[in-house]
């Protein structure tokens, strides 16, 4: 008995000197305050899918929670995770982080999805006569203009939308505004299009941070309930296997990502524009589900290697009821796509930059669907000759001054056609080359001295 009152004596002694030490509420003794975690994180991306990779560190312990919040309504609880986003965008991502003692930290990045940005773009639709008398004609234009998100902007006057007067070698054109200004038009309905991307080996200096796959990509991300495919032509192009070459058929919701971002590695050959567009107004007619058809043509340059002429493609497009819509970098044959466009019912834009291409093709969808607003004007035009007759053409462009950019549509208007629709197709031999690379240069001379805002 005594043994054991001792053993409790003792054992109450250290009980009391344990509960002795340090003030009321401290710390107890070799354990110092909790250090916060720091967050951290780095990313990929691979078109719209994006790779989380958490960097985040605990200086007194481990990181033992993650909450990541996208920034489009998302959110995970993985600590590396992948996102795909549904549209090119930025977004401020969120991490934040628990360590194993309940102490927090969050971090915030911008994931910029939409890689290049766009500058604004302009177009001309449509074109006809609206009178001829002797020496004079009077033509009206329809045209669009975007920002450089692809939005349509729709406060701008008849007037900004001029031609400048000129002098070639056989007199003075002298052209007269007669006003304008905005009509509503109408809806088209579901469209079936085929993108046809130029894949010839001079891309890599008019496109060389691939503009052309970035726009591409907005505009199948802009497809929803039409109908669209992707193909591509060059002459030579060891990637293609082929001259003329496509994936897929016509399809709703189309996601082309992975398909376009090998096409930005392999710019090779010539380009077989007309036989390729002549092929795909076929493919076309035959295979698109909806009645609104269209092929869709992007260039750099002239024809090299086709066996097929400008005009057989032409008289294709009109025979199949397929119009040709074209897109044109840097020095393309402008006189040549004009008029294939406003011969064939089509519309072609002109980019001077590669980065107009995405604000266009980010309204391009509407333009084929129909159901918007455009911007119309008219004009007197005297020409240095005595009488205006049937077949002849004026190729010119319209100049629009836009937030310190000048933008450039060329259009092709053909005497003899009351609407674009009648329009005689056929190119006229009787202007030179060299009259046409004068006016070229001049369009190129000024688009390099643009400053974009």
């Amino acid at each position: 008995m005594r043994m054991i009152w001792r053993m409790s004596l003792c054992l109450t002694m250290v009980m009391i000197t344990a509960c002795s030490s340090g003030g009321e509420g401290e710390d107890p003794p070799n354990v110092p305050n909790n250090q916060a975690p720091v967050a951290a994180f780095t990313y990929t991306i691979q078109s719209k899918m994006v790779t989380f990779s958490d960097q985040s560190s605990d200086p007194d312990g481990t990181v033992s929670a993650w909450t990541w919040d996208f920034g489009d309504g998302s959110s995970s609880n993985e600590r590396n995770p992948v996102h795909t986003y549904q549209s090119r965008s930025m977004y401020n991502v969120t991490l934040r982080i628990l360590d194993n003692k309940n102490s927090a930290s969050q971090t915030t990045r911008t994931v910029q999805i939409n890689q290049i940005e766009g500058l604004p773009s302009a177009a001309v639709l449509k074109s006809h006569i609206t009178q001829v008398s002797g020496n004079q004609m009077q033509f009206e234009l329809e045209m669009v203009a975007m920002d450089h998100m692809g939005n349509p902007i729709e406060n701008l006057s008849p007037n900004d939308f001029q031609i400048e007067d000129f002098t070639a070698s056989n007199g003075f054109y002298d052209f007269t505004h007669l006003g304008g200004g905005m009509r509503y038009q109408n809806s088209k309905g579901v469209y079936s299009a085929t993108l046809l991307l130029d894949q010839s080996g001079s891309l890599n200096s008019t496109d060389p941070n691939d503009a052309r796959i970035e726009a591409a990509k907005i505009f199948f991300d802009h497809v929803g309930t039409d109908f669209a495919m992707l193909a591509a032509f060059a002459d030579g192009n060891s990637y293609l296997n082929g001259t003329c070459v496509y994936w897929g058929q016509f399809a709703q919701n189309l996601n082309m990502d992975l398909v376009l971002d090998q096409l930005a590695n392999h710019e090779e050959g010539g380009t077989p524009l007309y036989d390729c567009t002549y092929n795909f107004i076929q493919f076309c007619q035959s295979n698109a589900p909806s009645a609104n058809k269209a092929v869709i043509v992007f260039t750099d340059g002239e024809d090299t290697s086709s066996s097929r002429s400008v005009n057989d493609v032409i008289r294709e497009s009109k025979a199949k009821g397929v119009p040709i819509w074209m897109v044109g970098l840097d020095q393309v044959d402008l006189r040549v796509m004009t008029q294939m466009t406003a011969s064939t019912g089509g519309s072609f834009m002109w980019a001077g930059d590669a980065r107009q291409l995405i604000s266009y093709y980010g309204d391009l969808g509407n333009l084929l669907r129909g159901g918007h607003n455009s911007y119309y004007a008219r004009w007197n035009l005297q020409v240095p000759w005595a009488s205006i007759n049937n077949g002849a053409y004026v190729y010119a462009y319209v100049r629009l001054n836009y937030q310190g950019a000048t933008l450039y549509l060329p259009f092709t208007v053909i005497v003899g056609a009351t609407k674009q629709d009648d329009a005689p197709f056929g190119v006229d031999s009787s202007v030179t080359l060299d009259q046409y690379r004068a006016e070229l240069e001049i369009i190129h001379r000024k688009q390099k001295n643009l400053i974009y805002r």
